[in-house]
């Protein structure tokens, strides 16, 4: 199992790691090899909503989806670029929606994107006690 720190690192944008193996049989020049990696975050262009990790900026974040620092902040009703390690941002306008996979709830979607299960009834002009089935197109609030 990785080391958690390891996993940390690759989360976060740039991060380069280092690799150091020891050869041993070869002459000491020759014993030790070093490995830089370099990871990269995923573009964000086309995702509707990204969670603000350890060493996210608003700037990075905005480049990384294809916005403007202002753009971003309109969307979300910031009025600074301050942001919360776990805090949900907006990466575009209009409606989003969730297709249902097999076995998810109300319940668990409204946990999910942060919002009351009737909310979510609401949104997507669900009556109350409404079941949910597979494929099925929910509008989120």
């Amino acid at each position: 199992m990785p080391d958690s720190r390891v996993l940390t690192l690759l989360r976060r944008p740039l991060t380069v790691l280092a690799l150091s193996l020891s050869l041993g049989g070869l002459p000491a020049a020759a014993q030790t090899l070093t490995v830089q990696l370099v990871v990269t975050a995923p573009d964000l262009r086309g995702a509707a909503s990204v969670t603000v990790q350890p060493g996210d900026t608003a700037f990075s974040l905005a480049r990384r989806a294809g916005l403007s620092v202002e753009a971003l902040l309109a969307l979300n009703g910031l009025t600074r670029p301050d942001l919360r390690v776990g805090q949900v941002l907006t990466l575009r306008d209009g409606p989003r929606t969730h297709v249902t996979q097999p076995g998810e709830t109300l319940y668990a979607l409204a946990r999910r994107y942060g919002v009351t299960v009737e909310a979510l009834l609401a949104a997507s002009s669900l009556p109350p006690g409404a079941a949910l089935r597979a494929g099925q197109v929910l509008t989120l609030p």
